[in-house]
């Protein structure tokens, strides 16, 4: 704590009791910039520090970066150390650990070291009071596990072995859940956790970034995202709502950039946006998007197997995605000179409307055929970069400051 990590994080904590705002936002970013060492070193006391501090977003943010590698967490000698409260915000958050069994590793493993009885006990030797003891301790953080995120080999091998700590209808749920495939009916069905990139969007989350970073990369929507991975960054070029519906102010303001990620919102109460088919309907309540990995220009679109279009049942909402990449042969070039082609190959802009023609993805998993055209309620166009912001002023500019709870398949 000598070290000036240490001094600029108690001056943190004191201009937050003095309401120094603009003091206090400067050195959140002073400490994850250039004592990012320092917060790690001495993460389990900035945990339970940070977590108490509900403005504290920015160095919140970063040691949930550090917590999708496990090491500097669990196996941390101050881990027991950790305190219920901060346990308790953590596991409120959708990007903790990222992993639903390391989740339950890491509760059992504190809740071992907060029962005395436990701590230096051979688990092979435990009997029912032992059990009972750690039931008690475990107990509260029950209503906080995803179990339906476990897998039936992570369930079987580090689930099943505390089952006696596990009320008897949950267990039977999950059971029934991983034998017949049929969702519980009696308990609550957390979202999948999932971690999130910074994004000044009014159509996603950064939940949504998180899920198109690892897209970008060929993964799993899913798979969890740590320090060793790209760290993306999404620079808003283009908003309709800000820039008005306009294709030459689109033009202006990305041609010749990229990568790009375009993101559609249609109007689902627009009249006469498409023919009046149910099925329609529910699809325009949707989220819609493309990603494009050249460089937009006026002249050519390149196809390429790295292109992909997607979608989003809505802003809350990230199980329910679906991605088809594009099909045609990498390398094809299509000319783009006097056609309608923006914002990109698939979605035009043209008189107020978006005009789909998905031709080149061969789609009708991710928009319906019916789909012709659409009324757009917002529409936004980002520079996808992979790296990190350098400074603290870089960060700001960005726009990407969380001021509330918020902020490659």
């Amino acid at each position: 704590m000598n070290d000036l990590g240490g001094f600029v994080f108690k001056l943190l904590i004191a201009t937050d009791e003095l309401l120094f705002e603009e003091l206090f936002s400067a050195l959140q970013y002073f400490l994850i910039n250039e004592r990012s060492f320092w917060i790690r070193d001495e993460l389990i006391f900035v945990l339970n520090t940070v977590f108490a501090l509900p403005n504290c977003n920015v160095v919140q943010d970063f040691c949930m970066k550090i917590l999708r590698n496990k090491k500097y967490f669990m196996n941390s000698r101050n881990f027991p150390l950790l305190k219920k409260n901060t346990l308790f915000e953590l596991l409120k958050r959708d990007d903790f650990l990222g992993d639903e069994a390391i989740v339950w590793d890491c509760l059992i493993k504190w809740s071992i070291e907060q029962t005395p009885s436990l701590k230096n006990k051979n688990r092979n030797r435990w009997n029912k009071d032992d059990f009972k003891a750690l039931k008690e301790t475990f107990s509260q953080f029950i209503p906080f596990i995803r179990f339906l995120e476990i897998s039936s080999a992570d369930f079987f091998d580090k689930v099943r072995p505390f089952k006696a700590i596990i009320p008897y209808n949950i267990y039977k749920e999950c059971m029934k859940f991983y034998m017949k495939g049929s969702l519980p009916e009696n308990i609550n069905i957390l979202p999948p956790r999932i971690g999130k990139l910074n994004i000044q969007s009014k159509i996603i989350k950064p939940e949504h970034a998180y899920v198109i970073a690892n897209w970008i990369e060929r993964k799993n929507a899913k798979d969890v995202r740590n320090e060793n991975n790209l760290q993306y960054r999404f620079n808003l070029l283009y908003s309709s709502s800000r820039d008005g519906f306009n294709v030459c102010t689109f033009r202006r303001k990305c041609m010749n950039k990229g990568p790009c990620l375009l993101l559609i919102k249609p109007d689902p109460d627009a009249p006469d946006s498409v023919r009046p088919i149910a099925s329609v309907q529910q699809n325009l309540a949707k989220i819609y998007g493309e990603y494009y990995s050249g460089i937009f220009t006026q002249d050519i679109w390149e196809c390429k197997s790295k292109n992909f279009i997607f979608s989003f049942a809505n802003d809350n909402d990230i199980k329910n995605s679906k991605i088809t990449r594009m099909n045609s042969r990498s390398g094809t070039v299509i000319n783009r000179c006097g056609k309608d082609l923006d914002p990109t190959i698939t979605f035009h802009m043209k008189s107020g409307n978006i005009y789909v023609n998905n031709f080149f993805y061969n789609d009708d998993n991710v928009i319906n055929a019916d789909i012709k055209q659409f009324v757009s309620m917002d529409i936004e166009v980002f520079l996808v970069s992979d790296g990190q912001y350098e400074t603290a002023r870089e960060f700001r500019r960005s726009g990407n400051i969380r001021t509330s709870s918020w902020g490659r398949n």
